[in-house]
């Protein structure tokens, strides 16, 4: 993981009391759905602040996180991949994502103007193109 995508997470982290949790929630959300959909990002934020992860839960996210490296185990994986990425996501870049295809040799889609979120913000998109990938012959 390139170290700008933590940006995101570390920021969350260091938002203080049970903001904290509400904050990654909607960071993961892309602005435009954020800006269509404000009474689903506010149930997001209040479910979060409801039932928040601990700081140390977090703390221990952030340091997987930093840490995780998969590129030499990738091009072992054998099965036929999809990779779908959210061109607005804030965690997972896309030439990350571009890379981890290339290194699965997966097919690769990017959903413009979609966060990290896949299936909240593009959920009809997102279940067609998995569809199609599952039904596709070998």
């Amino acid at each position: 993981m390139e170290v700008k995508t933590l940006g995101p997470l570390v920021a969350g982290f260091l938002k203080i009391g049970r903001d904290m949790n509400a904050s990654f929630a909607e960071d993961i959300l892309s602005p435009e759905f954020r800006q269509q959909y404000p009474d689903v990002v506010k149930n997001i934020r209040a479910a979060a602040k409801r039932d928040p992860a601990s700081h140390l839960g977090l703390a221990l996210l952030l340091l997987a996180a930093a840490q995780h490296d998969a590129t030499k185990l990738l091009p072992k994986v054998k099965a036929p991949t999809l990779v779908i990425a959210g061109a607005k996501d804030t965690l997972l870049s896309s030439s990350n994502q571009r890379r981890m295809a290339k290194l699965l040799r997966a097919d690769f889609t990017e959903i413009p103007g979609c966060g990290h979120d896949l299936s909240l913000e593009k959920p009809k998109r997102t279940a067609r193109l998995v569809s199609a990938f599952c039904n596709a012959p070998l």
